[in-house]
C-alpha cells in the first residue's frame, strides 16, 4: 500500500467495511482498527493527515457510487493525499504508529 498511489480494490473494500462498522466520520477509529489502512498510511506525515486522506477517499467513493461509471471514475482518480515534501515521506511522523494503536490503558476499579 502506498498513499502516493491510487487506492487498491482491497483498500476501498476495507474502507467501506470500516465505515459500516464505525460510522461515517469515525476516521480515527477506522485507522486504529484497520491493518490495511495503517499500512497504507504508515509513511504519512501525521495521524491527522492520514485521517484527512481517509475522509477524502470516502467522499470520493460516495460521490462515485452515484455515477453510472463508478469503477472507471475510481480508477481515473488521482490521490489528493500525495506529499510534495519528500522529507516528510522519508521521515514519517513518529507518533503515527503509536497513535494508531488501540489504547491499552487499564484502570484499577
Amino acid at each position: 500500500s502506498n498513499p502516493g498511489k491510487g487506492w487498491t480494490h482491497e483498500e476501498d473494500t476495507e474502507l467501506k467495511k470500516r465505515v459500516r462498522l464505525h460510522g461515517e466520520g469515525a476516521w480515527a477509529a477506522m485507522l486504529s482498527s484497520s491493518r490495511i489502512l495503517q499500512e497504507r498510511y504508515a509513511m504519512a506525515a501525521s495521524v491527522s493527515t492520514a485521517r484527512q486522506c481517509i475522509r477524502s477517499r470516502w467522499q470520493k467513493l460516495k460521490s462515485s457510487d452515484d455515477d453510472a461509471d463508478s469503477d472507471e471514475a475510481l480508477e481515473s482518480m488521482e490521490s489528493e493525499c500525495e506529499s510534495d515534501d519528500e522529507e516528510e515521506i522519508r521521515n514519517p511522523h513518529p507518533r503515527l504508529a503509536t497513535s494508531m494503536a488501540p489504547s491499552e490503558t487499564t484502570s484499577d476499579g
